[in-house]
């Protein structure tokens, strides 16, 4: 059966009539209105849509079946009626957010990588290990918005707070797959948010009762992915070579099939009192393929993971204690 294709709807208007007129229109009443407004299409799902003040998203399907449905010199009537629906919505969710306790059900921490996120709009931005930066969003129906500097200067909370209340309920967040693969435990869901739970790794091992009595491990490869795998200092080498072999095909997988989302490349180690630094150099030219292709050949492999693992001399001393051998010690035995 034909299926018609969304960006150009058939009837009365010819192809190209709606993101060639018809949009534009629109698009031109919300500006008049004085919001902002980006247009997005997405091909691959014949979808085309509207970002509005960063906080609006507005899918034109039912705008475009509001044309069908009538006569072209009704068109612009009905153009002036959604944006005038568009912006009240934004006029309700701006008079929502101006609530103390709507914002603070509303708000969640994110973790990104610092790249994204260097230039004043994110000036608040607050440092995370390995290159790493935590941000706050706000929820949405149709999605989430990334607070930026200036907009958090008209809430009605302090950054602090804000940052408090967006964490606690990022740590509320439902982990709704739980997979485990020998020591290591994968958290996952929809929500972008998963990542961000590794700022509060004692509420991750408590609410998910891991046993780490000597820290653990935890891999960020994308926004919604969350593995922890607790340290056995026994084995310690043995364990990080593991890792290495886990945490590369889960980067390989960010990079190649959601590499908008990609978070850390890099192993995190928590000790129990809360520390939590790199045990990996993921920038070393030496590494990119380990961390790029899953066919690397034995030799290269060895060489690179060798590469890979950075450990600092604090961690080093660590499991030099307590009758532990430190992983350069169980490498040489």
């Amino acid at each position: 059966m034909y299926q018609p294709n969304l960006l150009y709807p058939m009837g009365t208007m010819f192809p190209g009539y709606v993101d060639s007129a018809l949009i534009p229109l629109l698009v031109r009443q919300l500006k008049k209105k004085g919001l902002e407004v980006d247009v997005i299409i997405d091909r691959n799902n014949a979808l085309m849509y509207l970002v509005v003040n960063n906080v609006l998203t507005c899918n034109l399907v039912a705008v475009f079946y509001d044309l069908l449905n009538a006569p072209p010199i009704s068109h612009r009537d009905i153009l002036n009626n959604w944006a005038d629906r568009i912006f009240d919505q934004i006029r309700m969710e701006a008079a929502e957010l101006s609530i103390p306790d709507v914002l603070r059900r509303r708000i969640r921490t994110e973790l990104v990588p610092t790249y994204t996120v260097q230039h004043p709009d994110f000036s608040y931005a607050r440092p995370f290990p390995g290159g790493l930066s935590m941000i706050l969003s706000i929820v949405h129906a149709a999605g989430t918005t990334r607070c930026t500097t200036e907009g958090l200067r008209i809430r009605p909370l302090s950054v602090d707070e804000l940052f408090y209340y967006g964490q606690l309920n990022t740590d509320a967040i439902t982990i709704t797959i739980t997979q485990k693969s020998g020591p290591t435990t994968c958290l996952s869901g929809p929500s972008p948010f998963i990542a961000a739970k590794a700022a509060n790794m004692p509420a991750v091992i408590k609410q998910h009762a891991i046993e780490a009595p000597h820290g653990l491990f935890a891999l960020i490869p994308q926004q919604h992915l969350l593995f922890v795998a607790p340290a056995t200092p026994d084995d310690l080498s043995g364990q990080l070579q593991t890792l290495v072999d886990f945490a590369r095909f889960a980067i390989i997988d960010a990079q190649r099939n959601n590499p908008l989302h990609a978070v850390s490349r890099d192993i995190f180690y928590f000790s129990p009192e809360g520390a939590c630094e790199t045990v990996t150099c993921s920038n070393d030219p030496a590494v990119q393929e380990l961390l790029s292709n899953p066919q690397i050949s034995p030799a290269n492999y060895h060489f690179s993971a060798q590469k890979y693992l950075s450990l600092p001399p604090a961690f080093e001393q660590r499991f030099s204690r307590a009758d532990h051998a430190s992983p350069a010690q169980q490498n040489a035995q």
